[in-house]
């Protein structure tokens, strides 16, 4: 069996861990991470990006801007790393919650969101070949979905505040 095939069903085993623990202490915080493991288990399983990078591609043939895709891509860039900067701090804020290993899950999830994102906005599917072609794309998604179910199964959530301090401390 190839690395790819087997790359979708390692983050349904994630994202079916987080669902488990939804019931368990801390059950809300695994919203996030079941979520986050269940959209990249479909994204693998249906490669549902490929269509959008397909009109994209057809897009930038047709309007005559192919041939200056790499000013596209810069374009992009301008835009979208300052965003996800952005967006990665508050994330980053708003996990402050969570345990240390469901963080690491987290942040397999969106680094793998983010390569496939990266991949998708390429436009001519450049990538460095270490991570762009096979068997290096299904190794890195394997190692991250790995460690996201490593990390959802062996995470326990940090004790919920209680509101009470201690006069005595």
């Amino acid at each position: 069996m190839e690395l790819g095939a087997v790359l979708p069903w390692v983050w349904c085993a994630a994202a079916a861990l987080a669902a488990a623990r939804v019931r368990g202490p801390g059950g809300r915080r695994w919203w996030v991470p079941g979520a986050g493991a269940s959209l990249q288990a479909s994204l693998h399983l249906w490669g549902w990006n490929k269509p959008i990078y397909l009109a994209g591609k057809r897009l930038m043939v047709w309007t005559g801007f192919y041939e200056e895709r790499l000013w596209f891509k810069f374009a992009i860039g301008l835009v979208f790393f300052p965003a996800v900067a952005w967006l990665g701090w508050r994330a980053w804020r708003w996990a402050a919650c969570l345990s240390r290993l469901q963080r690491v899950a987290m942040v397999a999830i969106v680094v793998d969101l983010l390569y496939i994102t990266v991949r998708t906005l390429s436009v001519d599917g450049w990538m460095p070949a270490a991570i762009g072609d096979e068997p290096g794309k299904s190794r890195l998604g394997l190692a991250l979905a790995g460690i996201a179910a490593l990390a959802v199964l062996v995470a326990r959530p940090r004790p919920a505040a209680t509101g009470v301090h201690d006069a005595t401390a």
